[in-house]
């Protein structure tokens, strides 16, 4: 990377993407297959080069993507996001492999269904999704996720307290996903 004019990247927090909802693949048209798994896998792939090079000269830095509990766990409807966010978990899980040596670290967070976010309020006005929406819920013995749960498992990782964890996918869902 040429002159980086905005100094040290201490942590990268990358989204994989969202707002797809979940449908039974026969529902999907194959025209959508690609594209979608191409978006999901570019929203993360586009910031983690830019930053990269620059974490990697300056010998430290932390990378955390999102990515979704049904990228762990088989769930009917999700194949298509299952596989772009499985992209996003192994991508990352094999970069920590490589970025280690530059002590880099990178892991992802992964929630399951979060409560007040524009995602849920969508998912829910979906009747296939929704009854998915529901079932994690009854599961969710802990409690439902809110998105500042998911934030301060994102801040864990970028804190000193994660120092020597990287390689991982931490999954947020309350107990809504059977582990």
């Amino acid at each position: 990377m040429q002159n980086w004019p905005w100094g040290e990247i201490d942590v990268l927090v990358s989204t994989g993407g969202g707002g797809i909802i979940p449908k039974p693949l026969q529902e999907v048209k194959v025209h959508e297959l690609i594209p979608t798994i191409t978006s999901l896998m570019n929203s993360i792939l586009h910031p983690i080069h830019a930053v990269y090079p620059v974490m990697t000269k300056q010998r430290c830095g932390t990378i955390i993507c999102l990515t979704s509990d049904v990228s762990i766990i088989p769930t009917y409807g999700s194949t298509i996001v299952g596989a772009g966010m499985a992209g996003i978990s192994m991508f990352c899980r094999s970069l920590a492999v490589e970025a280690k040596q530059h002590c880099i670290r990178v892991n992802c967070v992964s929630p399951s269904v979060v409560r007040g976010t524009p995602l849920y309020d969508k998912l829910e006005r979906d009747p296939f999704a929704a009854t998915l929406i529901s079932k994690v819920e009854q599961n969710a013995h802990l409690g439902v996720i809110m998105p500042d749960e998911v934030a301060e498992a994102i801040c864990f990782l970028a804190g000193p307290g994660s120092a020597k964890i990287t390689g991982q996918v931490i999954s947020v869902s309350g107990g809504g996903t059977p582990i």
